[in-house]
């Protein structure tokens, strides 16, 4: 039996792998999609009128910010959960695409500065803009603490641990923030080209009036049921506490070997603390704080008896 499909109060690891690779899929199709809406010309069907950054500088912002937040930031966050691949694959995965997002959320800002600019229009008058500074200032900030929590060679072991909590928090955080600023993006795109169908008596059969609603705004509103699917689908998948941890063998690999004059090495810095029960940098680095500290407390007591003796043999 599996190591881990016999954990109390745990889904199946069957149900956790489905719901990560289904997760996964979802935000896949979410990038397909924005790229369908933003590269089709034919604004009067609803679609935003192609990828031009001289001429539709604004049509990459959604592009940029569904493949940096929900595509990159998605699969970064459950990068420590598929059994299937290696602990320090998963780790490297982890940093790389969490690299790759916040390059393109970079990007999808520059884009959407530009458009309001370039359209003499003010910024940050709307919901959305107000909470994409939002969620941009969760993203920025974890992934910052996180490099110097995890990465750079200055917290302590009890440091990181008592940060990593925190950091898986505001790291799912950033990810409801994020889908529930693209969704609101979304709403207020299509109302600003006009997705609402006229009608001139009472709805009583809305669903008659979907083939009235053009084509790109259909894909638009299938946009925001897929970003919604892979939300749901990856915060199910990281319901576990107990995340792919590092064997024995692999921890070996990981240990530190600090030498006089040195620093860790990033890839050796074991950025697993995301929930893994064993920090072996931390272990290794507090080890030798307790050796140092252990042989400079045996130097001094040394010395000070050596001083004691030849102060007495001088006396006498």
């Amino acid at each position: 039996m599996s190591d881990r499909s016999d954990r109390s109060g745990a889904q199946p690891i069957w149900i956790e792998n489905l719901t990560l690779v289904l997760g996964r899929a979802f935000a896949m199709v979410s990038l397909i999609l924005v790229i369908i809406w933003a590269t089709r010309e034919s604004i009067t069907d609803g679609y935003l009128g192609g990828l031009d950054w001289n001429k539709n500088v604004f049509n990459w912002h959604p592009v940029m910010m569904i493949a940096g937040i929900v595509c990159c930031t998605g699969w970064s966050i459950t990068a420590f959960r598929m059994k299937v691949q290696k602990y320090s694959t998963s780790r490297n995965l982890h940093v790389f695409f969490h690299l790759g997002a916040k390059i393109c959320i970079t990007v999808g800002l520059r884009a959407a500065w530009e458009a309001k600019d370039n359209d003499e229009n003010p910024h940050f008058v709307t919901l959305h803009s107000w909470l994409g500074i939002a969620t941009s200032i969760l993203l920025f900030q974890n992934d910052i603490l996180g490099l110097c929590h995890f990465v750079l060679p200055y917290a302590s072991g009890a440091m990181r641990k008592l940060y990593a909590p925190y950091h898986i928090f505001f790291g799912k955080m950033s990810l409801v923030f994020a889908v529930i600023t693209i969704e609101a993006g979304i709403m207020e795109k299509n109302t600003f080209i006009g997705c609402q169908p006229e009608i001139n008596s009472r709805d009583k059969n809305p669903g008659g009036h979907y083939e009235d609603i053009p084509p790109g705004c259909r894909l638009s509103d299938g946009l925001g049921i897929t970003v919604a699917l892979a939300l749901i689908f990856l915060l199910f998948a990281l319901r576990n506490k107990k995340i792919h941890t590092p064997t024995t063998s692999q921890q070996k690999g990981n240990t530190i070997t600090k030498q006089k004059g040195e620093s860790p090495s990033f890839f050796g810095t074991v950025m697993g603390p995301l929930g893994v029960t064993t920090d072996t940098a931390s272990n290794v680095w507090d080890a030798e704080a307790h050796n140092s500290s252990s042989s400079m407390s045996s130097r001094n007591s040394s010395f000070s008896i050596s001083n004691f003796r030849a102060r007495a043999s001088s006396v006498t």
